[in-house]
């Protein structure tokens, strides 16, 4: 069983609630492990993340192309009949 980290009554909110999370589900813990053993470049910066942005709205627009492609059915008789009811009220031959 896991083992519950006694915190002091005066801590701030923030710490309880971490703590509060951790004894739920050891969130800190799997980070300080797993995630801290990883090194990430300096050159982090706006245009790094911007790309990684484009990067993921483009492909969330070829894949919604996707499958707008494949439900897509146009109706060529819905238009016309809109199309001529109002061209035949502006001559005024409705």
């Amino acid at each position: 069983m896991a083992e519950f980290k006694e915190i002091s009554p005066d801590a701030p909110f923030a710490a309880k609630a971490m703590n509060w999370i951790d004894q739920r589900f050891p969130a800190s813990e799997v980070f300080k492990e797993h995630m801290g053993e990883y090194y990430a470049p300096k050159n982090f910066n706006f245009w790094y993340i911007f790309g990684s942005l484009a990067t993921l709205v483009l492909v969330i627009q070829i894949i919604t192309g996707i499958f707008l492609t494949m439900h897509y059915n146009p109706t060529q008789h819905s238009r016309l009949v809109r199309s001529s009811t109002s061209c035949a009220t502006c001559l005024g031959a409705g």
